[in-house]
């Protein structure tokens, strides 16, 4: 939804609402949530009169949403799986790339109210917007009708995610197409952010190709909450990237 100097108008707002609401299967009692989930930073910085908050404080409530509830739904969906497991799937799961993946899926794009230089860069096609978006919807339905909700909407979102948990496995299936040209995947830690409570990991696979292969090494990174799930987002982004080299 591109700005003018007059705003969007509220006709339009409420169609978009409409249109969400029924995808969810959620009415929001508070209807100006979903238009503070969908204003980028950029509006309300240009039309501070008519967009004078945006999805940042709902953004950061959202965060705290999904972690919980994913972290609620893979206890009760894998009772007899270990600790670790749990939490590296909860980290690829909630991490940024999946999240704006999904805002992507849901069309989010098409609901965000953006200032004009953002429009004009893409900003309903960055994955940053559509994950911030995502999360700042978590955020207002939680507001807006509680837990429940929040949990039923996330389920729905999440659920084609959830169903593939437990057959996934990046790290094993690249270490198996490695071994077919005698090589395995290398993981170095190259980075470490973010405060103690709330640490982000950066962790770069390498893989030696060997001779007959037109480049020496393929190299991928990934970043997560936690190092294990860091290294299973390396190897979700080099699998593709391997089978297209054998594939050559």
């Amino acid at each position: 939804m591109s700005l003018s100097s007059s705003g969007v108008q509220a006709s339009v707002i409420e169609a978009n609402l409409r249109i969400f609401e029924s995808s969810i299967g959620y009415k929001f009692d508070n209807k100006s949530l979903f238009t503070e989930a969908m204003t980028h930073a950029s509006a309300s910085n240009e039309f501070p009169d008519t967009y004078h908050d945006n999805n940042q404080r709902l953004e950061f409530l959202g965060d705290a949403v999904v972690g919980l509830i994913v972290a609620d739904e893979l206890f009760h969906r894998f009772p007899i799986s270990r600790e670790g497991d749990l939490t590296e799937w909860r980290a690829r799961l909630v991490r940024g790339k999946k999240l704006g993946e999904i805002g992507l899926t849901l069309g989010l794009g098409n609901f965000l109210i953006l200032g004009a230089g953002e429009e004009k860069s893409d900003g309903r096609l960055k994955g940053r917007n559509l994950a911030e978006s995502l999360e700042a919807l978590i955020g207002a339905v939680f507001v807006d009708g509680g837990y429940e909700p929040a949990r039923k909407f996330i389920n729905l979102v999440f659920g084609p995610y959830f169903q593939l948990l437990d057959t996934s496995n990046p790290k094993g299936d690249l270490q198996e197409l490695a071994a077919t040209i005698r090589t395995r995947p290398k993981y170095l830690l190259v980075g470490e952010s973010g405060p103690d409570h709330e640490p982000e990991y950066r962790v770069r696979v390498e893989i030696d190709l060997g001779a007959g292969i037109d480049r020496e090494a393929l190299v991928a990174e990934g970043t997560a909450s936690t190092k294990q799930g860091a290294e299973t987002a390396a190897a979700e982004e080099a699998l593709p990237q391997l089978r297209e080299v054998l594939n050559q």
